[in-house]
Formats: C-alpha cells, structure tokens, sequence
C-alpha cells in the first residue's frame, strides 16, 4: 500500500488529536491544575530562560495572553521572573524547582495511560511506530516553515531533564 504525502498528512491529523486528547483527559483526571498549554511552555522554559517576547513569538501568541498565561503559572510556583545579568531591562522567565518537579509529574502521568495503550503492541510493530515517529518529528522539524525553530519540547523528556 503506497500512500501518498496528503494520505499521510490527514492520517498525521486525526492521530495527534487523538493522543492530545487522551493526554488531556488523563491530566484532568489525575491533575486538574495542570493544563497542556502550561506545560508545553513550561517544558520550553526548564531547558532555559526566555524572555516574555520570545515565548509570545514561540507560541505565536499575544504579548498580553503570553503575560497572562506566565502569570497563571508563575501564581503556581512553576517559573520565575528574573533580571536578565547582560541588560537589567530585560526580564527573563525561568522554571523553579517546583516548576520542573511538575515537569517530571506530569510527564509520569501523561507516559502511563499511553505505556498502556501500547503495551499490546508486538515488537515488530513497536519498532515500525518508533521509526515512523522519528522520520515524522525530523520531516516537520526540517520543513521549511520550521526550519531552525526546532522546539526544546521535541527533544525526548528524558534528553531535556538529563535523565
């Protein structure tokens, strides 16, 4: 079966969500304060501060929803605002303690209900579905439109916390 690039593109599209969703659901279940928007951006910020424009420009998001939305997770303990040491106007954003132990909580509860689901996976078909991952995440994160802009959250969780 020879599928084509947009075959596969809408394959890609009605599997992503579907994993989101089942991720999200879980989080809800186990941790109702963590929300999947706040961890993707924290996961960027535990691998090094950012400033407020850099993080809106990662997320292509507002300024003001960007201020917002570390606000919500600073009120958690999860990042702090700090002065940059090269310009003091500068104010950089970087994660807590707190902020990476929640990193690492919900990584563990986000991993488990999907270990599961693949559990029942042979060999043959685990190692298909990594290698047909990896070829995904290098293709996106080498197109064009993405080029350069690979995100620290595409590294594995364990690459990012030096595990």
């Amino acid at each position: 079966m020879d599928l084509n690039s947009r075959e596969l593109a809408d394959e890609v599209l009605r599997t992503i969500p579907l994993v989101t969703r089942k991720v999200a659901a879980d989080l809800r279940k186990s941790a109702p304060n963590m929300k999947l928007a706040h961890i993707g951006l924290l996961t960027i910020i535990a691998q090094s501060p950012h400033s407020l424009s850099e993080l809106a420009d990662l997320h292509a998001a507002s300024m003001p929803t960007m201020s917002k939305t570390i606000t919500t997770i600073e009120n958690l303990g999860w990042v702090a605002r700090i002065r940059s040491d090269s310009d003091r106007r500068i104010v950089m954003i970087e994660a807590t303690p707190a902020g990476k132990a929640a990193l690492r909580k919900v990584h563990e509860l986000a991993i488990a209900p999907i270990e599961e689901a693949l559990d029942s996976l042979t060999a043959t078909q685990r190692q298909k579905l990594s290698a047909g991952l990896k070829i995904l995440r290098e293709t996106i994160a080498n197109s064009s439109s993405e080029q350069g802009k690979e995100s620290p959250a595409s590294a594995s969780f364990a690459d990012r916390n030096g595990q």
